[in-house]
């Protein structure tokens, strides 16, 4: 009995010992592993340009990228990949790069970032939003237009508590129509760049207006509503309009507190004419296009004291 005794007490013996070196050899093991970890550079310690360039590559070369933008790769790669096209930190949302994709894979790609920087990042820092020259949300050369999706509603509810500043670079009936809602969007606006279309929206909503920019028809209806509305304006922008005749005077009348006045390449032309051109296609959509070079401008007639008090005022060639 005491030679079993003592065999069982080495065999328990021997376990505890074979358990400490396995213990002890798992140890060794985590140390070196942590050692070579150290000699490795991680994803997130790579120069965040270097690694946005990379992505800017995966995008136009991979057939099927959506799996990059799963939620199972490193978060470092991720948010490479929505800096691509929405740079984090950076005050403007861009939509500029939307018209200039030339596959809807890209297209694809586009709207996924634009999703995810919408969900996961904060958009506080966005006080300004460009929109490209095919209007809202459309590629005309591949036929895409989200403009009526959920996505829009989803951009406005998320950009416009702080966008100060918009850039409509294209004339786009959504801005017009009040079903979209497009105008309560625009409440706490300083600066925008748009077409004279867009003014009967914006005279209804748009109270902190600063600095106003356009492009496109200037009649008198518009004039008036020009003249009537934005009571903060200083700085008034309408390089290359078509003006009527007595589209500027009414203005100047209903805001005689301006600081800068730009009519550069402005076309003053005659009721007649204003009212073919108004819905003119190819001229609202697009700034700085003369609509009719082979018509001749009638003269401009103002008398100087229209302009007292615009401490700056550009023209081009103009005779007032």
């Amino acid at each position: 009995m005491t030679i079993k005794k003592r065999r069982w007490e080495d065999m328990d013996l021997l376990d505890r010992n074979t358990r400490r070196k396995k213990h002890r050899s798992e140890a060794m093991e985590e140390l070196d592993k942590e050692e070579v970890d150290k000699d490795k550079r991680r994803w997130e310690d790579m120069d965040r340009d270097i690694l946005v360039n990379i992505m800017e590559r995966v995008l136009h070369k991979e057939k099927n990228f959506s799996r990059f933008y799963s939620f199972s790769i490193c978060r470092s790669w991720l948010d490479a990949l929505l800096d691509v096209y929405f740079p984090y930190g950076h005050y403007v949302f861009d939509l500029r790069p939307l018209p200039a994709l030339d596959t809807k894979v890209l297209a694809k790609g586009f709207f996924i970032s634009m999703k995810l920087v919408l969900a996961l990042r904060p958009t506080i820092h966005y006080s300004k939003l460009i929109v490209g020259n095919n209007g809202l949300l459309r590629n005309f050369k591949l036929g895409i237009s989200n403009r009526k999706g959920p996505l829009v509603y989803d951009m406005f509810d998320r950009l416009a508590p702080f966008l100060r500043e918009l850039d409509l670079l294209a004339f786009d009936s959504y801005y017009r129509n009040y079903k979209h809602q497009f105008g309560p969007y625009c409440k706490k606006l300083e600066a925008i760049f748009c077409s004279a279309l867009t003014v009967v929206t914006l005279c209804r909503y748009s109270k902190y207006i600063h600095t106003l920019r356009l492009y496109g028809v200037i009649e008198q209806r518009t004039a008036q509503l020009i003249g009537k509305s934005f009571p903060l304006l200083k700085h008034l922008e309408i390089p290359s309009c078509v003006l009527s005749v007595n589209a500027l005077p009414i203005i100047l009348n209903g805001h005689d507190n301006l600081l800068t006045l730009d009519t550069r390449h402005c076309f003053l032309a005659s009721q007649d004419r204003i009212g073919k051109w108004y819905f003119s296609y190819h001229y609202n959509l697009v700034p700085d296009t003369n609509p009719y070079p082979g018509v001749k401008a009638l003269e401009w007639k103002l008398e100087e004291e229209s302009f007292q008090g615009v401490k700056f005022l550009s023209g081009c060639g103009t005779k007032f």
